[in-house]
C-alpha cells in the first residue's frame, strides 16, 4: 500500500520525510498482517487434513480451491487409482451420478486434458475460463493472463 503525498502541501521537507517513513511503515505492517492471516488459513487447513479421512480431506481441499479461484463456482477432484482416475470430490455437480465414473489415463489425457503428452508430462495446469480451456504457464496465475486454447470445457 503507498499513499502519495501531493507537492503542494504546505509541509516542510521534514514533515513530508516524516510522512513517507509513517507511509512505509503503515505498509509493511498491512503486508506483515496479510501474510500472517494467510499463514494462519494454511495451518488451520493442514490441521483439519490431518484430523479427518482421506476422502474428506480430498472434499476439504477442493472446496478450499475453489475459495481461492476467482469466479470458480464449481470443480471436481480427481484420483487416480490402479491406472484409472475416478472422481473422489465434486461440488456444484451431481455426486450420484459420479460415484461410479471411471477414466482410462489415455482418455483423461488426450480427450479431458486435450493439451498433448509433453504439457501433461511437465505438468502444465487445464484451467477452464468461460467455457473454453486456456493454456496457462506452471503454478498459479492471475487475471485473464494466457492464451486461449481451442478444447471444450
Amino acid at each position: 500500500m503507498k499513499f502519495r503525498i501531493a507537492s503542494e502541501t504546505n509541509g516542510s521537507p521534514y514533515e513530508l520525510g516524516l510522512l513517507r517513513q509513517a507511509s512505509f511503515l503503515l505498509g509493511a505492517e498491512y503486508e506483515r498482517v496479510q501474510a500472517e492471516r494467510y499463514r494462519q488459513a494454511v495451518l488451520d487447513v493442514h490441521r483439519e487434513l490431518l484430523s479427518c479421512p482421506v476422502e474428506e480431506a480430498y472434499r476439504l481441499l477442493l472446496i478450499k480451491a475453489i475459495e481461492l479461484t476467482p469466479d470458480a463456482e464449481s470443480g471436481s477432484f480427481l484420483v487416480r487409482v490402479d491406472g484409472q482416475f475416478r472422481y473422489a470430490a465434486s461440488a456444484g455437480y451431481a455426486e450420484e451420478e459420479l460415484r461410479d465414473v471411471r477414466f482410462d489415463v489415455a482418455t483423461v489425457r488426450d480427450e479431458w486434458y486435450g493439451r498433448g503428452a509433453a504439457a501433461w508430462n511437465a505438468g502444465l495446469p487445464r484451467v477452464v475460463r468461460d467455457g473454453v480451456v486456456t493454456e496457462q504457464g506452471r503454478g498459479y496465475f492471475r487475471g485473464s493472463a494466457g492464451r486461449r486454447g481451442s478444447c471444450r470445457a
